[in-house]
Parts: C-alpha cells; structure tokens; sequence
C-alpha cells in the first residue's frame, strides 16, 4: 500500500483468523521495518510499517489493539516519548523497545513510560518472536474483556432511565417491593420494569442481570456517563 503521510501499511492475506496478531513496527529505517516485516510475516503476524513516532500518533486512535515494536531513537520524537503518549489510555497497544544504544536507565525509563519490554539490538530471532508472542497473549485477554465491557455498557444504555434504576437497584441486592418503595411505585411496576430490562439485556435470572451490571462498571464508574 503507497505510504501516507509517513506510513506503509501492508496487510498480508492471513485469511479470515481475527485472532491475528497486529504488529505495529515504528522505526525510521527502511531496511529494518522490511526486514522485521518479512519475519514476522513468516510467523503468520499483520504487520504495519511506521516510519516515525508522529506518523504512528496521528493514526493510533484509530488502530485496533496488537503489538508496538518501537525503535527508541527516531527522529524529532524519541519512541519513548512516542510511547508516553499513547500508553496510559491503550493498554491494548503493548510496546516493546528496541535499541543499540540501550542501556540500564534507558530500560527502566522504557518501562516507566508504558514499555512492557526491552530487547537490545542485535536480538535473537527466537527472543523477538517469544516477546511478541507474550505481548499478543495478554492483548487478545484484554482486547475480549473491552468487548465484553462495551457490549455490556451498550446494553445498559438501551434501557430506559427507570428499567435502569430498577436493574442497578436489583443489582444491590434490593427486593422487588423495597425497589418499589424507594422509586415511589408500585410493586406490579417494579416487577414490569424489571421484566423489560432483562428483556432488554437478554438475561434471563438475576444472577445474569448483576453480572452485565459488574461487566459496564468495570469500565465505568457509572454505566449511565458517557
């Protein structure tokens, strides 16, 4: 694909595996983003050239969750200033770092920074492959428990302001006619209301109800803030 604005992506036909592992190779020599794109095309990976850490930024609110392999000295933006601006807020984007120039301290800055690995280059094949692999294990848990989350969140926005009073109160283990009396209605509308909503989040018992209540709140404080 022709690059854009600093970019080169290349999606490999992988065929329809969503499991895919996405590799995201920010580094400002050609050879070297080429060269790790031909490995790791090998080992069945997606693989998405960078060529510095301004073009990875304007693109990464839009990439899905895989592993940054981030070359530490680029140019204008360190890739470890690229990675402090990006971490905090994508614990589905794992980076590892890589360098010649590496040292102790530039290690545990990488770290501090939102790095969750350090290879010194030249690296073992063997060595990049298993950090991957190790970096993706944890991506593909926390991408499916953000998909539960949302699908949770989502559900929840569905209902109505009171079918939503009446799960969360539901959900703190209240009795039908102690959610009645706290909403100021009747026990046959709290009973309705409570219908609708496991209707609504397709559950069907309380236990099921509480659980879709715990997933959106993993995400937010309040399923009802957008």
């Amino acid at each position: 694909m022709p690059n854009h604005n600093g970019v080169a992506i290349k999606r490999h036909n992988l065929g329809p595996n969503p499991q895919v592992t996405r590799v995201y190779v920010v580094d400002d020599h050609a050879e070297v983003r080429e060269s790790l794109d031909c490995l790791l095309q090998l080992y069945g990976y997606q693989v998405h050239q960078f060529r510095c850490a301004e073009a990875f930024l304007d693109l990464e609110p839009h990439l899905q969750g895989g592993v940054v392999l981030a070359d530490l000295r680029l140019p204008n933006m360190s890739g470890l200033d690229m990675v402090a601006q990006f971490a905090p807020s994508r614990p589905d984007l794992r980076t590892i770092v890589l360098t010649a120039h590496g040292d102790v301290n530039a290690a545990v800055s990488a770290l501090r920074v939102g790095a969750k690995d350090f290879l010194h280059k030249p690296y073992k094949e063997a060595e990049l492959v298993e950090a991957i692999e190790k970096q993706a294990q944890t991506v593909s848990c926390s991408g499916y428990k953000f998909q539960r989350q949302a699908e949770a969140k989502a559900a929840l926005e569905a209902l109505t302001p009171r079918e939503f009073e009446v799960a969360q109160l539901l959900s703190e283990g209240r009795s039908n006619k102690e959610v009645a009396h706290l909403l100021d209605i009747s026990v046959r509308t709290a009973e309705m209301h409570r219908a609708r909503a496991m209707e609504r989040l397709g559950v069907r018992n309380l236990a099921q109800l509480v659980a879709v209540i715990i997933r959106a709140e993993e995400e937010s404080s309040n399923p009802r803030i957008t």
